[in-house]
């Protein structure tokens, strides 16, 4: 079942609030995962925020909110991200929590060549990150996907988009050294994205797989994003002969930075489309407990990959999985697979 751009979006246009907006913000949600002794409550109780509370970019700094949670006995490691914004405008707060025992990812040091891109590159990647907020605000941020990329409707960031075709197929030998071996952060996360615009799909799949473990969260989330769309893509043409491993999207399902989760998730409902066995198998034994408290987000659209996920994991029939998402009762539906999971 191709799923609508209306619900993939939210993989893609919600921005992280402290990627440039000033302005004072609501706090609509705030949802805990990761935590499996550490309860809940306790978490919200060393936060020092609420929902409904108001913060801007000066007065609220995540990282000192994350150190905070990691004095809390049992936690080893927490973060805090804050995401821009559900339908009323208002901020979304992940908090992810790593326990003492809780499984950690590993990356590969950083690169350390002296390497850039051009600043037109550079420049053309500023300016849509520029345009995400008014895109989101003006309800123009659904993208097509129909040609492996994304392009947005809003007509300044799609111009920005349009760019990138031209630099992946003029530049791309350049894209993928920066991509695997400049030390500067920004323009790998920029060479992730830009690149995922070539034609050459079965270069483009090899180069975001190995991003996909940079050290770096917007390094990931840019190649991790590419490949999402570039999935549904192969989907589409079999006769292409790509395929996208998924181990390494399963084990970021368990991953506490939300990124790493949202994006491996968009990822893997693209690639259990055909409710292969063996690959509900494995995400059920190794991700079912992060995949179930990803269902239960409040904000529905981020909650949906997940919740599709854990549909075709109990065998809910697929036509009925969006509708159930977006139902009154999402929460006892919910409740239902879940049942059908540990039977």
């Amino acid at each position: 079942m191709q799923y609508s751009n209306r619900f993939l979006l939210f993989a893609f246009a919600f921005s992280s609030w402290y990627h440039g907006f000033a302005q004072s913000y609501k706090i609509g949600t705030i949802d805990i995962y990761g935590n499996r002794k550490i309860s809940s409550s306790n978490v919200l109780a060393h936060l020092r925020v609420k929902e409904a509370d108001s913060i801007t970019h000066e007065n609220y700094k995540p990282a000192d909110e994350a150190a905070k949670l990691e004095q809390i006995p049992g936690v080893k490691h927490a973060t805090v991200s804050p995401i821009c914004c559900d339908t009323a405008g208002n901020l979304m707060l992940f908090i992810g929590i790593a326990e003492t025992d809780s499984f950690i990812l590993n990356h590969r040091d950083a690169p350390v060549q002296d390497i850039q891109l051009p600043e037109e590159m550079i420049t053309a990647y500023r300016n849509l990150n520029d345009q995400m907020e008014p895109a989101i605000q003006s309800g123009q941020a659904v993208e097509d996907d129909s040609q492996g990329y994304a392009l947005l409707n809003y007509k300044p960031a799609r111009n920005e988009q349009n760019k990138f075709i031209t630099f992946a197929n003029r530049d791309f030998t350049l894209l993928a050294n920066v991509l695997k071996n400049s030390r500067y952060v920004e323009h790998r996360a920029a060479a992730a994205q830009i690149i995922a615009y070539s034609t050459n799909r079965k270069k483009v799949a090899e180069n975001l797989i190995y991003s996909t473990n940079d050290p770096d969260e917007a390094v990931r989330n840019n190649s991790i994003r590419g490949l999402g769309v570039l999935a549904d893509y192969l989907n589409r043409h079999p006769e292409l002969k790509i395929s996208i491993p998924t181990g390494s999207f399963i084990k970021m399902l368990n991953s506490i930075i939300w990124t790493d989760r949202n994006k491996a998730a968009m990822v893997l409902v693209k690639l259990s489309q055909d409710r292969d066995p063996k690959l509900l198998h494995k995400i059920k034994e190794q991700a079912l407990a992060s995949i179930i408290e990803m269902a239960g987000w409040k904000d529905r659209g981020h909650a949906f990959f997940a919740f599709v996920i854990l549909g075709r994991i109990s065998g809910v029939n697929e036509k009925s999985l969006v509708t159930k998402n977006f139902s009154a009762d999402w929460a006892a539906e919910t409740e239902a697979m879940v049942a059908k999971c540990h039977h």
